[in-house]
């Protein structure tokens, strides 16, 4: 019984406590516990409260520090919501540390690039092999390696359509066989031709450029065609001891079609088949079988001087290219 007294003289010592408000003032009450009475002039959710204070005294408190606002009903004024609408306010942001969160980069930020607007400088290599013939008319076939380092830059004209340039500096070897006389025994009738079969290492490096139209499917793989210019310098090195063009070399120029069947973009990263067709520059062994209708002299010490057929020789070449693009 006792318990239950003392705590009736306590709440009725807090209800004493508070303010009292008089008839007709507004109440504002702080997040820090503090009230506010007096007449509100303004509640607005950006600018905050303005309240007149009994003293006088206006006074603007921050919508972050507003927990709530009480507004008195003057007289004969209805509680109906439809007779005196409360003006709504934003919910007061609550004092928290925790910090804002992090905005997220725009995804276009890190997207790579469009499939329609690739990057157009490029470098990389072709390795594969050169498919030639000793000579026009010979039946050896010669297959050794092709290797080159090659450039690339595009010219685009829309995102189907490109033009292709390609430098490139490269290396290839071929063989020339010839058939030549190289001595006569005149002490008989009909004369009596000794011959030698001479076969030839012939080393081939190529300067040239080419031109491709392309056509890409899907921004990621394309075919090309076109033309290579440029120039090549051809140098044997004799096999026999009576060569016709021992040590011989020359420098021609150079015309073929270059075909990438199928190439394929991974990134800045592109692999695919090269295939081409070059007529490069001939040597004097380049020339077939020389064992008739040839002039010549009777002393076997005597140099032969053969006279070409032809002044270029065709020659294959298939690869592999891997370009990476700046």
């Amino acid at each position: 019984m006792r318990a239950l007294s003392a705590l009736t003289v306590l709440t009725a010592l807090s209800l004493a406590a508070l303010p009292a408000r008089a008839a007709g003032e507004d109440t504002v009450v702080l997040k820090s516990g503090q009230v506010l009475s007096g007449k509100v002039l303004d509640d607005d959710p950006t600018s905050g409260v303005t309240i007149k204070l009994a003293s006088g005294k206006v006074q603007v408190v921050p919508s972050k520090d507003v927990k709530m606002v009480e507004r008195s009903l003057k007289k004969g004024e209805s509680t109906k919501p439809a007779d005196a609408p409360a003006k709504k306010r934003a919910p007061a942001p609550e004092d928290d540390a925790s910090p804002e969160p992090k905005q997220e980069k725009p995804a276009e930020a890190d997207a790579p690039k469009e499939a329609g607007a690739p990057r157009k400088l490029g470098a990389g290599l072709v390795v594969g092999a050169a498919i030639s013939r000793a000579n026009k008319d010979s039946s050896l076939t010669v297959l050794s390696p092709w290797v080159g380092v090659r450039g690339a830059y595009d010219v685009r004209f829309s995102p189907e359509l490109s033009l292709r340039l390609e430098p490139e500096l490269a290396t290839f070897s071929r063989k020339s066989k010839l058939v030549a006389p190289i001595e006569v025994d005149t002490r008989v009738s009909p004369p009596i031709v000794t011959s030698e079969e001479i076969v030839t290492k012939v080393r081939e490096i190529t300067l040239s450029v080419g031109a491709l139209a392309s056509v890409d499917y899907g921004g990621r793989y394309a075919s090309r065609l076109g033309l290579v210019l440029g120039v090549a310098r051809a140098s044997a090195s004799a096999s026999a001891s009576r060569d016709p063009c021992p040590s011989t070399s020359k420098t021609g120029a150079i015309l073929g079609l270059r075909a990438h069947p199928i190439a394929a973009r991974f990134g800045a990263f592109e692999a695919g088949v090269s295939v081409e067709y070059v007529w490069v520059p001939m040597l004097r062994c380049d020339v077939g079988d020389l064992s008739g209708g040839l002039s010549f002299a009777a002393n076997a010490s005597s140099k032969l001087v053969p006279k070409p057929i032809a002044t270029t020789l065709g020659v294959g070449l298939v690869g592999l290219t891997g370009t990476y693009f700046f």
